[in-house]
């Protein structure tokens, strides 16, 4: 198993989860699930079915995205959530 470590936006948007939650890009599209700590292995199974992941897989191929440019692109959202919090105009559109 592949571990990423959160930084605290990232710990902040996972902490409001209190269930197993899909994880889209912008254009919809399931790149992953998170699950909450809570849950027991027999919960997440019971939700998980590997022939349907498979055949995703197979239909979709890889549309993963690097790491850091999840982390810019949440760094981002971040700033302009503070800058419409203090007021300030938020003069552009974030993109994936």
């Amino acid at each position: 198993m592949s571990t990423i470590t959160a930084d605290p936006t990232l710990l902040l948007v996972l902490s409001q989860m209190k269930e197993a939650t899909e994880i889209k890009d912008a254009a919809g599209n399931v790149v992953g699930v998170y699950t909450p700590k809570t849950l027991t292995v027999d919960d997440v199974r019971k939700m998980f079915d590997l022939d349907k992941a498979r055949e995703r897989l197979a239909r979709e191929g890889h549309q993963g995205r690097p790491f850091k440019e999840i982390q810019k692109r949440m760094r981002a959202m971040e700033a302009a959530e503070k800058r419409k919090k203090s007021g300030k105009k938020v003069s552009r559109t974030i993109k994936a």
